[in-house]
């Protein structure tokens, strides 16, 4: 018979994760991935299943297999009424297991910017991955009297990790000029619309609004402006008869997230340039 382990077993076998967790904080076993992973992504987490990187079995101290097997097996019964037959069991770690196999298969070597406030675990899966951590705050409004005080910050806070590359991933405030001063032209966001249609915080509300057929994400280059930088990639999602905001956006966000994460990557290892209004991706013809 199956039974789910206790709250005090799941502390014990698991301290990584639940070791600073109150008392009567129930953990929460299982999570879903909403979007596709990009092939890049794919690839690494084949890698690391055929070497046998199952679950938290990875991680120095924590559980083991059958541990984490005996949870998801029995949160399968009692949410479903699944009687899972334990050969054809075979866990896999979730979002903390999930950034040490990025850190070991996507990321270069050297440190990892770590924002704040951030998922506790988060900082101890890079120290167990041996690398060194950049903590970064990303409270925008904490501790500045303006606008041209808090810019400063971020410039200096960016600055401190000298970034060839700084991507914003829907970063909901503009920048100014102190900092585009240093990182204009190499610093990317994205937007959930087809620029130059329907920019701003309600992208997705307008392109329903106006009754378009065809609406998307972009990734573009921050200038001062409301997402009118120089396009970098664009997916375009189309509008069903059915649809709201909440369906559209999350249809819209399941693109950019793939968009965002291989021309970045394209961005990273081949480099890019910017000639007027447009983006070459990877190395200039000649060089």
């Amino acid at each position: 018979m199956l039974r789910d382990l206790t709250d005090s077993e799941a502390r014990a076998a698991l301290p990584l994760k639940w070791g600073a967790v109150p008392e009567g904080t129930i953990p929460a076993w299982v999570a879903e991935m909403d979007f596709a992973p990009p092939p890049a992504v794919t690839a690494a987490l084949t890698a690391a299943v055929g070497r046998g990187m199952l679950g938290y079995s990875a991680f120095p101290g924590t559980a083991q297999p059958a541990d984490l097997d005996a949870a998801f097996r029995g949160f399968a019964e009692r949410h479903w009424g699944w009687e899972v037959p334990l050969d054809s069991s075979t866990p896999v770690g979730d979002v903390v297991a999930g950034l040490r196999l990025a850190l070991d298969e996507l990321c270069p070597p050297g440190p990892v910017v770590v924002p704040l406030p951030c998922y506790p675990p988060f900082r101890d899966v890079v120290a167990l991955a041996g690398r060194e951590a950049a903590y970064v705050g990303l409270d925008p409004d904490h501790d500045h009297d303006d606008r041209a005080a808090w810019d400063a910050a971020l410039n200096e806070a960016v600055a401190a990790h000298e970034p060839d590359l700084v991507v914003l991933a829907g970063f909901m405030k503009l920048v100014g000029p102190a900092f585009l001063g240093r990182f204009g032209g190499r610093t990317v966001n994205t937007h959930p619309a087809l620029s130059p249609s329907f920019p701003g915080m309600s992208g997705p509300a307008d392109a329903l609004a106006y009754g378009v057929k065809v609406t998307g994400c972009t990734l573009f280059v921050v200038d001062e402006g409301v997402d009118t930088g120089q396009i970098v990639a664009q997916v375009a999602v189309p509008v069903e008869d059915d649809d709201d905001v909440a369906s559209l956006h999350e249809r819209i966000k399941t693109a950019e997230r793939t968009m965002l994460v291989d021309a970045v990557g394209v961005m990273a290892r081949d480099g890019f340039s910017v000639e007027g209004r447009r983006v070459r991706l990877g190395p200039l013809p000649g060089s």
